[in-house]
């Protein structure tokens, strides 16, 4: 499992999100580990993220009509 493999790699923390279609493996780890943490993760696409002082903001709100 891949929240196993970034913990015996050396993180910090690991957390599944998302749902039934698709998600995220979130993963916090001390700096000096992030080269063995991604080469045990090395077959998942990595997406950098940052945070913010302001908390949780909506990047992109696309309204439509899902039902039509």
């Amino acid at each position: 499992m891949a929240v196993e493999r970034a913990l015996e790699a050396g993180a910090s923390g690991a957390k599944l999100t998302g749902a039934g279609g698709g998600g995220f493996l979130l993963v916090i780890c001390p700096v000096e580990r992030q080269r063995a943490v991604r080469e045990s993760l090395a077959a998942m696409n990595e997406l950098p993220v940052a945070l913010d002082r302001l908390g949780s903001r909506i990047v992109l709100n696309v309204q439509r009509d899902i039902w039509g």
